[in-house]
């Protein structure tokens, strides 16, 4: 799931007007693999066979920097051993993340906690979608259509951004608000770089990039096209309402 989907997700749980810590929290377990390396220790990732899972220790102020987040997983840390290449990754084990993150509190523990609900909500919506059946094969089918990594990867970042324009439509219906790629340089760039490093915050921001035929209809207004990606809008819509329940 993509960090602006994950804003947006939070948007529809909390309301429009999130803090700047809240905006930068709650995409954090992504932002914080430039330090981390594998995605699997800030997602709790289980092993292959589910008899194993990888953590880390999030630290309690994001402006961390790298060389003390390195020494964190050296110590708090565990990577599940022998890890094969795959485009889809295993399950997120939320419990996992709240046995080894009871220091934190507030906005950082709630955010963090939405983000990874939010992936385990988006990864059953995926699989419910796409056959994942033979992914160490590099084999998927969707809609009868065989398909490899690469391709997967790329059906799956066209259903992201058609999420962000659904998204960005009921938070419209709701609040009124726009919330394009300028919207995210106004709102979301600030945030980051309060709460992060600086070289963390301008990574981070680096990838949050609205296609621009997407863009293009969030910041004139058109909803034209809620129903012309590759998942019924019936499917996202009910996606997104499971969204909201995140807390």
């Amino acid at each position: 799931m993509l960090s602006i989907q994950h804003i947006l997700g939070m948007m529809l749980t909390k309301g429009e007007k999130l803090s700047s810590r809240q905006i930068a929290a709650v995409v954090y377990p992504d932002a914080i693999r430039a330090y981390t390396g594998p995605r699997q220790y800030s997602h709790f990732e289980k092993s292959e066979d589910g008899t194993d899972v990888s953590y880390m220790r999030f630290p309690e102020d994001m402006h961390a920097e790298k060389d003390a987040i390195e020494k964190s997983i050296a110590a708090h840390g565990h990577l599940v051993p022998d890890i094969r290449p795959c485009a889809i990754g295993e399950d997120t084990d939320f419990d996992a993340f709240l046995a080894h993150n009871g220091h934190l509190a507030g906005e950082m523990r709630e955010s963090i906690s939405i983000h990874l609900q939010q992936d385990i909500l988006f990864d059953r919506f995926i699989r419910e979608q796409i056959d994942c059946s033979r992914k160490y094969e590099d084999i998927f089918f969707f809609h009868g259509q065989e398909m490899n990594g690469k391709e997967l990867r790329a059906l799956i970042s066209e259903i992201e951004q058609q999420g962000i324009y659904i998204m960005s439509y009921i938070l419209y219906q709701k609040y009124h608000v726009s919330t394009h790629q300028g919207w995210l340089e106004k709102v979301v760039r600030p945030a980051l770089e309060a709460e992060y490093p600086k070289d963390l915050a301008e990574k981070t921001f680096s990838y949050m990039r609205i296609s621009s035929s997407v863009n293009a209809h969030i910041a004139v207004g058109d909803w034209s096209k809620l129903g012309a990606g590759y998942i019924p809008l019936y499917d996202y819509m009910k996606f997104f309402a499971e969204l909201e329940k995140c807390a």
